[in-house]
């Protein structure tokens, strides 16, 4: 309810101060997907440890390069510790066991590993989902793509050409989410995973009670810890519990913004500013309302 009443108040000021038109969204009963098709939210990223019955879904800007180095590590570890001191970004590097253990669904994985049989992966395996909290998420996707470009060209289109323009881009994301609904812009996959909300990704609202989550915060002992507890559980071995540990607390992923002082720049303009925040929550309103997140 609490949080219900902030998304009203941010789309008031929306329409009030800043005139953006919001009457398409009943935005004090409705998220932005009750307006958009099941087909939007099909879209997911899966990697699998069978050897342990592990899944994960990963997704943009949530600890993805590291999980995808944790569970090729868990899939081939002969290639993996072969390859990834060799290799840009080591442990987080994303081709070392390239799409062998990739999937685009939950059901592609029962296909291979159990007769298509669903709920033999969905009750016999673990299926983890790591969440990043909305805001720190937004910037670290907008500052790496949009304002240093690491990892792309300079005119790449992932920006809606606003640059380094904060106010411009998310306008653009908002107005690009809400014309899903009637086909004035498609999903675009680069987009959905770096910035779409996590809870649209890896068919979530249809596997949400097989998911075990673990949220991603800048406490990272306790992520950590809470992370390698999950995979002590499904029967990982110590001695490669302890390196997965060495590989998460020594691996410095290229393209990560976390630390850098342009981003704690970003995210005080972005905290200051009444309006940028109202789009914040209503963009993101199903993943504060899912996972139980608090708005900022």
């Amino acid at each position: 309810m609490l949080y219900l009443i902030s998304l009203l108040f941010s789309s008031l000021y929306l329409i009030i101060v800043e005139g953006i038109d919001n009457s398409k969204l009943n935005i004090t009963h409705n998220s932005i997907k009750t307006f958009l098709k099941k087909e939007h939210f099909a879209i997911g990223y899966h990697v699998i440890a069978p050897k342990y019955n592990l899944t994960s879904c990963y997704i943009g800007k949530s600890l993805s390069s590291i999980t995808l180095g944790v569970f090729c590590y868990l899939y081939d570890e002969k290639k993996f510790l072969e390859k990834y001191k060799k290799v840009k970004n080591g442990a987080a590097n994303r081709k070392i066991c390239k799409s062998k253990n990739s999937y685009s669904s939950i059901l592609n994985i029962a296909k291979q590993y159990s007769n298509e049989n669903e709920t033999e992966i969905l009750t016999n395996w673990t299926n983890l989902m790591i969440i990043r909290e909305p805001v720190s998420r937004f910037l670290s996707g907008f500052v790496q793509l949009c304002v240093l470009n690491i990892g792309l060209t300079n005119n790449h289109p992932y920006c809606f050409n606003c640059k380094k323009d904060m106010k411009c881009f998310l306008k653009q994301l908002y107005n690009h989410i809400i014309n899903l609904d009637n086909k004035l812009t498609e999903v675009d996959k680069f987009i959905m995973y770096h910035f779409y909300p996590q809870s649209w990704q890896c068919e979530y609202f249809k596997y949400k009670d097989n998911y075990k989550i673990i949220l991603y915060t800048s406490d990272t002992n306790k992520f950590y810890n809470e992370y390698l507890l999950k995979l002590e559980e499904s029967l990982v071995p110590n001695e490669k519990i302890k390196f997965i540990r060495y590989l998460i607390y020594n691996s410095k992923v290229i393209h990560s913004t976390s630390s850098k002082k342009i981003t704690k720049d970003y995210k005080n303009r972005l905290l200051k500013d009444k309006y940028l925040m109202s789009l914040i929550n209503i963009i993101y309103y199903d993943d504060f309302n899912e996972f139980n997140l608090k708005t900022l």
